[in-house]
């Protein structure tokens, strides 16, 4: 099977995974990542806030959140979907993360455009991900021009996604860093570390920020933690 242009793989790992695996299984394996999970995860800012208080303040509004069964300083949202998404002509595509956020619900920003050939301001249009996959529908908030040259700004406000959730980034919550999205797994891993007070830690591949911050929460910024990454990109918008 010619697995190229379906999921954004390097074909020869996947042709290997295939010979392991068998077609049929790993077809399921590979259309289940491009599904979220029934939870989506946030951490909660323990030096400045509880995680109970942080909860409650979301259930007063009337979103559905609950903590975590491990791990104190996570909350979770449920996910719902999938939604049946509308196709109209033009589409913006976005990059692999920002694709991933507006199939959750999130509006698609400048930094994430890739390409908006021929949108305009106030269009109908589709965001897609780099491999032509639809994630969500709504209306240009600039043209496609200024998508892609002004770096910055709301791009499209995003009606319907594939799945839905809270728009995390609009959350007063998470304005007033109180919160931070990220999964579970990540999450994790910091905690497997077990950081101390006084050491000094590298993170090799820190972009965005999630487990180097983390690892600071852990040890209530008693250590000196050196972050690296190898996208210059992906480094700036750790440094927002």
């Amino acid at each position: 099977m010619n697995w190229v242009g379906i999921f954004d793989y390097e074909d020869r790992i996947l042709r290997e995974l295939e010979e392991f695996l068998g077609k049929e299984r790993l077809t399921r394996v590979l259309r289940s990542l491009t599904e979220p999970g029934k939870r989506y995860y946030v951490r909660v800012n323990t030096l400045l806030c509880e995680p109970g208080e942080v909860m409650e303040r979301l259930r007063e509004r009337g979103l559905r959140v609950f903590r975590d069964e491990v791990v104190k300083e996570a909350l979770y949202f449920p996910v719902k979907g999938p939604n049946k998404i509308p196709e109209v002509e033009k589409v913006v595509v976005a990059d692999k993360y920002a694709a991933e956020s507006v199939l959750q619900g999130a509006d698609l920003y400048a930094p994430g455009v890739l390409k908006a050939e021929g949108v305009r301001r106030g269009d109908e249009v589709n965001v897609v991900s780099p491999n032509g996959t639809i994630v969500g529908y709504g209306l240009a908030e600039m043209d496609g021009g200024e998508m892609t040259s002004v770096g910055r700004g709301l791009a499209v406000k995003v009606l319907v996604s594939r799945y839905e959730l809270p728009k995390i980034s609009e959350l007063k919550e998470y304005k007033e860093g109180l919160i931070y999205d990220q999964s579970l797994p990540a999450m994790l891993t910091s905690i497997v570390l077990e950081p101390e007070v006084g050491e000094v830690i590298v993170d090799m591949c820190a972009a965005p920020g999630g487990k180097a911050t983390h690892i600071a929460q852990l040890v209530e910024g008693k250590a000196r933690i050196y972050a690296f990454d190898v996208s210059g990109k992906r480094v700036e918008r750790m440094m927002r």
